[in-house]
């Protein structure tokens, strides 16, 4: 089965091929969307380029009225093949048209689809930057696509799982393409603690507040350190003893020479000798 698939895709795109030399770019659109209806099952991302390169053949003519069932194809193709990207891309270039050709209601559901589709990807991130882009889009934000939108990325960022899943059964979801909507109903906040910080893989604020303290311990061993020298300044700045003055002395004696006194301790030597004045004054008296 696959090589006659692979064998009938490989006709499809001579023949293709064969109708643009000749000029009927038409006849090798309608060669690419049958061939792509034909391959959707067996080969869904083959389908899905077939769809793109239908769409490019239409837009290089100028036929962009005609390429919306094809985008919405081939987006629905890669996001049941979990092609996340290449399903945001093809939403994302599907929008560009619609804004050229002034379709702004159906742009407004490819906004809140292409917000889905990121959510469905746990990119909250992506997904709210595709809602703030949208505003520049005429009457998204009063829109019920904008409104649901908006509701949705707040109640994922809060956590709310109750108000997030009320927010996906809201009619506004039934009016998407049918895998869009199979998706939204589907999602869910994976818990009250999930939000935008667990999407974007930012810590939650304990968590911040528990890596600033291992990252910095100097400072919890600071307040200690000034102890040692408050115990120690008593007896630093106290008045020095007679004990002390002996000891200066003793060491000043040790280390001078005997026949000659500095002159930093006279005054201990005169006190030495004050006592010996009164012994001679007692001595003349009863001679």
């Amino acid at each position: 089965m696959l090589k006659d698939m692979k064998q009938a895709s490989d006709l499809y795109k001579k023949s293709v091929e064969l109708y643009r030399q000749n000029g009927t770019n038409d006849t090798a659109v309608q060669v690419l969307e049958k061939a792509a209806k034909y391959t959707e099952e067996v080969d869904p991302l083959q389908a899905a380029q077939m769809y793109l390169d239908a769409i490019d053949i239409q837009l290089a003519e100028g036929k962009k009225r005609q390429v919306s069932e094809a985008f919405r194809r081939a987006a629905a193709l890669f996001l049941n093949a979990n092609k996340t990207r290449e399903a945001v891309k093809a939403l994302q270039d599907h929008l560009a048209v619609l804004q050229e050709i002034n379709q702004l209601e159906v742009a407004h559901k490819n906004i809140l689809a292409i917000v889905v589709v990121f959510l469905k990807a746990e990119d909250y991130v992506a997904a709210d930057k595709a809602a703030q882009d949208g505003l520049s889009v005429q009457r998204f934000a009063m829109s019920d696509e904008g409104k649901a939108a908006f509701d949705l990325l707040e109640a994922y960022d809060k956590g709310d799982a109750k108000g997030f899943e009320a927010v996906t059964k809201r009619q506004v979801f039934s009016f998407l393409d049918n895998e869009i909507c199979k998706v939204a109903r589907n999602l869910r906040v994976g818990g009250s603690t999930m939000g935008a910080s667990s999407t974007s893989s930012q810590p939650a604020p304990a968590g911040r507040n528990e890596l600033f303290a291992r990252s910095t311990p100097a400072p919890v061993a600071t307040p200690a350190a000034p102890v040692a020298p408050v115990a120690s300044a008593a007896p630093i700045d106290s008045e020095p003893t007679e004990q002390d003055a002996d000891a200066d002395n003793e060491a000043s004696s040790l280390f001078s020479p005997t026949t000659a006194i500095p002159t930093d301790v006279a005054p201990a030597a005169a006190v030495q000798s004050a006592p010996a004045a009164p012994q001679q004054e007692d001595s003349n008296d009863l001679l």
